[in-house]
């Protein structure tokens, strides 16, 4: 299959909200990307589970790493965008759940030369601890964006 997209997620110690982005991936309606999880220098038991999400995912995942020398956020980017597969490149926080065509719109909307921008919805902390991987799949699914 043709990557179409290459995500680059910044992620730091985040585990449960990352898991919760990645469940929003496992339901794009295109399918041909691959993710790149650029990781700040997260401690060893995340780096431990997120190899055991990885190892579990049918999706396409790489988990780039560096030391944690303090915020290296733009490094760790430089880093993931040298090992992206695709030209088309899509960067997300470790903590933004996307809804199901997220990767198709970016695709069918990209141009040579342009860069996109995005909005997000900001949720309650309550409505955040609230969701769980199999929550935020009906939550999102029922979700109409309006541009």
């Amino acid at each position: 299959m043709n990557i179409e997209a290459s995500v680059i997620i910044s992620f730091y110690n985040k585990i449960d909200a990352l898991k919760l982005v990645l469940s929003g991936f496992a339901r794009q309606s295109m399918k041909n990307f691959e993710l790149v999880i650029a990781d700040d220098g997260s401690n060893s038991s995340v780096v431990n589970e997120l190899a055991q999400v990885i190892t579990g995912s049918p999706m396409k995942i790489r988990h780039i790493w560096q030391n944690d020398n303090g915020w290296q956020k733009n490094s760790i980017l430089n880093k993931a965008i040298v090992e992206a597969s695709a030209d088309y490149i899509i960067f997300i926080d470790g903590d933004c759940i996307p809804h199901r065509h997220f990767i198709k719109e970016h695709v069918s909307a990209k141009d040579r030369n342009q860069v996109l921008t995005g909005r997000r919805v900001m949720l309650s902390k309550m409505v955040s601890d609230l969701l769980t991987v199999k929550l935020s799949a009906r939550v999102i699914s029922k979700m109409r964006l309006y541009y």
